[in-house]
This record gives structure tokens, sequence and C-alpha cells, in this order.
């Protein structure tokens, strides 16, 4: 069964690959299993921003060393501009062979490769539909059926150069804009776009030539397109949430409204469970608000005539990031055109989810001494949980309750009540006393990823089975998870 790994690399330079060759040497990375690259680079991620293709030149040429031909079919994604205390660093994502007994869904990744574009068709719906088919093949070779299943799509694609330009027309071709510069904003948008028509977000008919950053009421939640002049075609990397892949990493996305809304991204990190380190990977995209405010204070990054919005915009978002994960190694990308909401952008993170619940069964009176005898034995927290034991109430074994993909649409203190305090794991009807107590409860049987910021129907809720989870201080707290009391103490 697959299994995703992402390796985080520190970069001197933008043709610094010591550390992959490095690691690939030693055996921690598996050159035949790497599905895609993404980069960082210090140039000034406009129309003349040479590091990416230095980058990329680099990385070819020690992957063909050991893969050959083979290496053409990884997607190399670098984005240029690394402004304030963004650090330079590639992301290398490799799948492996694991156990199929490991947590499932996991991260998946899946890619795909586009036809080189006409420059007549940058910008405009060929460009859309082109991108869209790209994403739905990407996300068939991830294993991901339900487009609710996608947290990330990265896409870079090509832009128009003077020359570029002059080959149309001698064709007797039109294109959309003659400014270079232009043509990267261009080129994202309608990338874009057609992520959110592959991803379901927008509907075709919404879609036109015209609207192609015009109407930023149309976005996709879930795009990131760095645009280039390396490059003719697209490459598109998708990343989700699949049953058919296995392995401790898990991700979710968020949508920051604006260049300084980090609760969303909270909210992400906490669905996951896991722990923030050094290990924690963050992708996003970011740009100034075309209002010139944010929260109705004034801005000036539109206003610079020596330095460009975008790269203002990714120094600024990227601070306040590494301020929610602790490290400055995050992969910020400038230039959101229909991407987000406008001064907004999306926002994916990757981690290492916390453990599962151990599983067993029980009579349903005894408690958690009765677990203990089955080798559930107390542990300290890995996530953001002091859930220990899973006690069920009326069915005989003990469910899986993997709490870190559970978000609170509301929490309220718990007490349990003095039947409980007596006899754990006894359903008790309510009794009347100043705070709420328990009544009855439901356990979900599995986590579900899509649960996050989304709506979620009948279909992923729990069949049946009434369980009490347990904190390590004995205490309950009172969770609605989709209209669905669950009990747990969280931190």
């Amino acid at each position: 069964m697959p299994t995703a790994k992402v390796h985080r690399i520190p970069t001197a330079s933008p043709d610094d690959v010591s550390g992959l060759a490095a690691a690939i040497a030693s055996g921690a990375i598996a050159p035949e299993g790497i599905l895609a690259i993404f980069g960082k680079t210090e140039g000034n991620g406009c129309v003349n921003d040479f590091s990416r293709g230095f980058a990329v030149a680099a990385l070819e040429t020690l992957l063909r060393s050991h893969l050959g031909d083979a290496a053409d079919e990884v997607c190399l994604v670098m984005s240029g501009g690394t402004e304030g205390g963004m650090s330079p660093h590639l992301l290398v994502f490799e799948v492996a062979e694991a156990d199929a007994n490991g947590a499932s869904p996991a991260l998946a990744v899946g890619r795909a490769h586009t036809p080189d574009l006409p420059s007549e068709h940058l910008g405009r719906m060929g460009q859309v539909r082109s991108v869209a088919e790209g994403v739905r093949r990407a996300m068939a070779a991830a294993g991901i059926t339900d487009a609710d299943d996608v947290h990330f799509v990265q896409v870079k694609c090509p832009l128009l150069t003077a020359a570029r330009v002059r080959e149309a027309e001698a064709r007797g071709a039109t294109t959309a804009t003659s400014d270079t510069l232009k043509s990267m904003g261009l080129s994202r948008g309608a990338s874009a776009l057609g992520i959110a028509l592959a991803l379901g977000e927008i509907a075709e008919d919404a879609l036109s030539d015209a609207a192609i950053c015009a109407d930023y009421g149309l976005w996709s939640g879930r795009a990131s397109c760095s645009s280039g002049i390396e490059l003719l075609g697209h490459e598109i990397v998708v990343l989700g949430m699949s049953k058919s892949w296995t392995g401790p990493l898990a991700i979710a996305h968020a949508v920051m409204a604006d260049a300084i809304d980090v609760a969303p991204v909270r909210e992400a990190i906490d669905s996951l469970g896991g722990a923030l380190g050094e290990d924690t990977i963050v992708l996003a995209k970011a740009e100034a608000s075309r209002s010139g405010l944010i929260r109705g204070k004034r801005h000036t990054m539109l206003d610079d005539s020596d330095i460009s919005s975008t790269r203002h915009a990714r120094a600024f978002v990227a601070g306040a990031l590494a301020g929610v994960v602790g490290h400055t190694e995050i992969y910020v990308s400038g230039g959101a055109e229909h991407q987000g909401p406008d001064g907004g952008g999306p926002v994916a993170v990757i981690l290492e989810r916390a453990s599962q619940i151990a599983r067993g069964s029980l009579c349903p009176n005894e408690g958690c001494r009765a677990l203990e005898q089955l080798g559930a034995q107390p542990r300290l927290p890995e996530g953001p949980t002091l859930l220990e034991f899973v006690v069920p109430v009326e069915i005989g074994e003990v469910l899986p309750q993997p709490v870190e993909f559970l978000i609170p649409e509301f929490a309220g203190a718990m007490r349990p009540p003095r039947r409980l305090q007596r006899a754990i794991g006894v359903a008790a009807d309510a009794e009347f006393e100043p705070e709420p107590v328990l009544v009855r409860v439901y356990g979900a049987a599995g986590a579900d990823p899509r649960l996050p910021r989304r709506g979620a129907d009948d279909r992923i809720d729990p069949e049946c089975g009434l369980t009490l989870p347990i904190g390590r201080d004995g205490r309950l707290s009172l969770l609605l998870v989709h209209d669905i009391s669950i009990f747990t103490r969280m931190i």
C-alpha cells in the first residue's frame, strides 16, 4: 500500500542540491520514489527570475544521474522569492510501500503534466480546460475519487515572453496580452480557475475569457499557482487524503480571509491532532489586497514602485505563518489571482497525526480497569488531546476514536453525573444539577478529513455505538460534531 513521505531540505543557493544528493546517498530518499519537488528560490519571482530555471537544471541533472529519462516524470515546481525571513528550501514528495495495516486515510500525492500550451491560449479558457483535465488525471493518480478529499493543488504554469508573443503572431494568432509581467497573473488566474473547475468549486458555465483576472468573486480555496519562464506546459501536483494510502502523514487546508487571518490555519492544524514542530510543512498563497486595506488599515504594498507587491505579500504572510508554526522554511507563493479571496489565500498544512486509539472488547460496566486488562496502557498525550481510553456504554467493543480530525461546532464544559462518578461506562439520564451533565453520547466511529471547515452529509456519520471518552484527569467535556455529541477532554 503506498505511503507518502515529505522531506524538507534547506538550500544554500538556487543550484544547491547537495542536501538532496546526501539524502539519496544515505538511503533516506529513494530516487525512484520521488514524485515531485517544490522549491523556494531567492530570486525576485518575476519574469526575469532565472533562479527558478537554475534550480530546475540542477535538480534535473541530479535526478537524471539516478533515474535516466524517468527524471522527466518528476514535477519540479520552483517558486521564486524568499523575501523577509522566508528560508530557501526544497520539499521532496516521495512515495514508498508500507504495511496496509497502518493509518488510513492518509496523505496522498498525485501528479500530471500537460502538453505545451499554445501562447494564444494562455490566460484564456483554453488554459482553464487544460489545467482542469490535468488536475483530474493527478487526482486519479493519487487514488482520490472525491474532490472534497483534495486539500491543495500546486500548478506550475507558463508565462509569455516577447519571443513567444511574436511566434504566436507569426501563426496569425493573438495573445491575451503582450505585457510579459501581466501574463504571469493571467496564467496563474486561468490555472486557478482550472483547478476550481476540476474540484467542482465553480461551474464551467460561470467561466469565460472575460472573467479571468477580472471577476475576483470566482476563486478556489485549494489552488496554488506559480508561473515561470522555465516551462511551456503545466506541472500539476494534487495533495489530499485517500483510503488507498497509508501512513502517519495527513493534510488539512484553510483559507485566510486576509494577510493576518491565521485563525483558520490554527484550526486546520488542530484538526490533524499532531504536534507542531520542525517537521510541520506549510504551503500558502499570498497577495496584497486590491483595496489597499487590511481590516480597514491602509497598506502601501501596491504603491511601491521599487518592489513588486507580490514580494511584499510573500514576506508579510510568511512572517505571520512562521509565528504560528515556529520555523521559517515555509512555502509561500505570491500572486493569488482567483486563489482565495482578495488579500487572502489558501493554506495547507502537512504533519504527522497523533496515534490512533487502541481497539478491544469488554463488558460495558467494567470501565477503565477492563481496558487495562485488555492491554490498553495509560500514556501521555502525543497530540492536543488527553484522551486515554474509550469506554463503551451499550456495545461490546472499543471504538477507534481518531479525535485529531474532530472539529467542534460547539464546545461546553461537562461535569460527569454522580452516577457515572461511581460507575464510569453506564449511560445516565440528565440529572438536575447546576451544571450540564451527561445524558447519552454518540461516538464517531471514524475520522473524516472533510469535516474541518466544511459541511458533511449523513453518509459519513457513525452508524451507531454509544461511547464515553475519558481523559487523564477522569473528566469529560462535551463536543458537538456535525450535530452528534461526543465527549472528550481537550487541552
